[in-house]
């Protein structure tokens, strides 16, 4: 899903923030005694709409193989995030990304891409056991990051852009609701909705995946084997995708060992536990009295990306019985 900001509005809504940032000053041109200012100015801490935003540190890094400011710091206390500003080549672009999946993985990598590509990027990083950044949060950090940008560059970001998956997903849509100004754009990846229900889903999968170490990343393969040949052709071309999962009616006990169908192919069968647990994911979780609870389970084709929503078990060899 993506959100345009009216970009025509973005300079008034950070206008009033060059007079909360005056302890950094104005650099004549990016290098390692401008970006190691940040860190005498540290003592500002500015506050924007309540949302208190204090810079920790700044150095020079290497990052993508680019040379780039980088400065650490919290906002609300609690909310960790690293602004990487390239001190040559920047191509006048502003990433924002929030964390990914649960916010309960931290993400240090998370602006190596956008880095290589010349942007300038901030990226929020939690901590394990943390939640997402609270309401106000991502907003805060855009105020900062443009004035800060402002400075170091002596120019204004041409283009910002918002990206946020699950968690950061929701965090988006939140964002282009309260501050759509903020951005030229937002783009919101399989926000969360229903956090709780996305919650519940994720430990009943999970819990699955790890039952007697079931899924493991070869395991996962054989059942996306699977999963194609049953219904590839469903749509009239061999793809290597599933044109509609929601009709697809695959079966992992198909697979096996000791199916007839599976006579001579060990490298391709399941064992039962690998059977129980991918019948309980594609199932989803039931209610407490153990019934269809209307939580949708995962869809045939989608095994692949199993593994990036919970640290599967090492690859063993299947076993029957």
């Amino acid at each position: 899903m993506s959100v345009a900001g009216d970009a025509a509005r973005a300079p008034a809504a950070i206008a009033g923030l060059l007079l909360l940032l005056a302890p950094w000053p104005a650099m004549a041109r990016p290098d390692a005694a401008s970006c190691a200012s940040y860190a005498r100015g540290a003592a500002a801490s500015p506050q924007v709409d309540g949302v208190r935003v204090r810079i920790k540190r700044a150095g020079l890094a290497r990052v993508a193989e680019r040379e780039v400011c980088a400065i650490e710091g919290r906002a609300a206390g609690a909310t960790r995030f690293r602004l990487l500003l390239p001190l040559s080549d920047w191509n006048g672009r502003y990433a924002q990304l929030a964390c990914d999946g649960d916010c309960r993985v931290p993400q240090p990598t998370l602006c190596d891409e956008v880095i290589g590509r010349g942007h300038a990027c901030l990226a929020t990083l939690a901590p394990p056991g943390d939640a997402p950044p609270p309401e106000g949060v991502s907003h805060a950090l855009a105020s900062v990051a443009a004035t800060l940008l402002a400075r170091f560059y002596d120019k204004p970001a041409a283009r910002r852009v918002f990206l946020g998956c699950g968690a950061g997903g929701h965090e988006a849509l939140r964002l282009a609701q309260a501050h759509p100004a903020d951005f030229n754009g937002i783009v919101a990846g399989a926000p969360l909705i229903e956090p709780a229900a996305q919650a519940r889903v994720l430990q009943w999968n999970r819990a699955a995946a790890h039952a007697r170490s079931a899924l493991t990343d070869d395991a996962l393969r054989r059942l996306h084997r699977g999963a194609l040949a049953t219904c590839d052709r469903g749509d009239g071309l061999v793809d290597g995708l599933i044109g509609d999962p929601l009709r697809c009616r695959f079966d992992p006990a198909s697979l096996a060992c000791d199916a007839p169908a599976m006579a001579g192919r060990a490298a391709d069968c399941l064992a039962p536990a690998a059977i129980e647990a991918a019948r309980k994911i594609y199932a989803g979780p039931p209610n407490p009295s153990g019934e269809a609870s209307g939580t949708a389970g995962l869809l045939p084709g989608s095994e692949l990306e199993w593994s990036a929503a919970w640290a599967v078990p090492p690859a063993r060899a299947p076993r029957a019985g």
